[in-house]
């Protein structure tokens, strides 16, 4: 496959072959006021609404989720409401899967704003390139206060640094474009991994990549668009320490599961070295790191920094309890 970087044509409208169809799925559980704002995203798309679809796939949510979809597919007939009964985040995405009828499936999260020139710049990277799986940077976007300590960047998931192929970027499931095909082939989304319900579960979608990546790096068709942009919502709830840990913590259970998975051979001595090639990467990165002049100097100054108060401290200190003598005596 070749790995240059492919800068999209900016193609007319009228450019762009009719017979293409998005099928956009929006898997949702109990949130009806963010779905809300994700189907209005929809409804900004500069992408002509005969060129997608919107499937809304309802997991038992039992609130006015239904309502909401409906009120707004009055006056947006290309969008349509599923509803799956079996709990999971992979059984609605497999649900969704089966009611579309476009070539491409374009998963977005029911907390998550597309940007308007999502759509028309996945089609167009579609005609032109034809990938297999594509994918893009996500952005957190806030409705709560951040906490000072938060940084934007625990929520930014952003890949690749340039548009075009890749044989080792990853695609985050809040922005997920497959061929519908190749999703059958790979055998669908894993209900073993994925959300159920308020339980916090990762991977399946990195399952799925995971099985495509198996392919020879030359029958491989995954293209990363850094313009393809999603804004992912971050609620009070997850900015908090505490919450930030146990995904990770989770989502390191999830990359063994599909390891696991995707691997020939899993016995003791295989997950020995997994296990001692993970942990010896995670510690030598910090002393690896230390080797770095930019590392050195901010260790340097940090440590003067602190030098300097405790040094005024001192002398504080012995400016209190000494007599008769001034500090320039001393």
């Amino acid at each position: 496959m070749n790995e240059a970087v492919a800068v999209d044509p900016e193609l007319e409208l009228e450019d762009l072959p009719g017979g293409l169809l998005l099928s956009v799925v929006i898997c949702t559980y109990k949130r009806p006021r963010l779905l809300r704002e994700a189907l209005q995203s929809m409804l900004q798309q500069k992408l002509p609404r005969d060129r997608f679809e919107v499937i809304v796939v309802d997991n038992n949510s039992e609130d006015e989720t239904e309502a909401v979809v409906r009120e707004i597919a009055r006056a947006a007939p290309n969008i349509r409401y599923a509803r799956e009964l079996k709990q999971g985040l992979s059984h609605s995405r497999n649900k969704g899967c089966e009611e579309a009828r476009g070539d491409y499936l374009v998963y977005l999260d029911d907390d998550a704003k597309a940007h308007p020139a999502y759509l028309l710049k996945a089609y167009r990277t579609i005609v032109l390139h034809d990938p297999d799986i594509m994918g893009g940077p996500i952005y957190p976007y806030y409705t709560d206060p951040k906490p000072g300590w938060f940084k934007d960047e625990y929520e930014v998931r952003h890949h690749a640094e340039e548009t075009g192929w890749s044989a080792s970027c990853s695609v985050s499931g809040s922005s997920f474009i497959v061929r519908r095909t190749l999703l059958r082939e790979l055998g669908m989304f894993d209900p073993s991994l994925g959300m159920v319900g308020d339980k916090v579960r990762l991977g399946e979608e990195r399952a799925v990549l995971n099985r495509y990546r198996l392919r020879p790096p030359e029958k491989q068709k995954v293209y990363y668009h850094i313009g393809c942009i999603v804004y992912h919502h971050v609620p009070r709830e997850k900015m908090r320490p505490r919450y930030l840990l146990k995904r990770y913590y989770v989502a390191g259970h999830a990359k063994a599961q599909i390891e696991r998975m995707t691997r020939g051979r899993w016995g003791p001595l295989a997950r020995a070295r997994y296990i001692a090639t993970c942990w010896w990467g995670r510690c030598a990165e910090p002393v690896l790191h230390l080797r770095s002049p930019k590392t050195r100097r901010r260790i340097k100054q940090w440590l003067l920094e602190r030098g300097l108060g405790l040094m005024f401290e001192a002398g504080r200190l012995v400016g209190c309890i000494s007599r008769g003598r001034s500090g320039e005596d001393a």
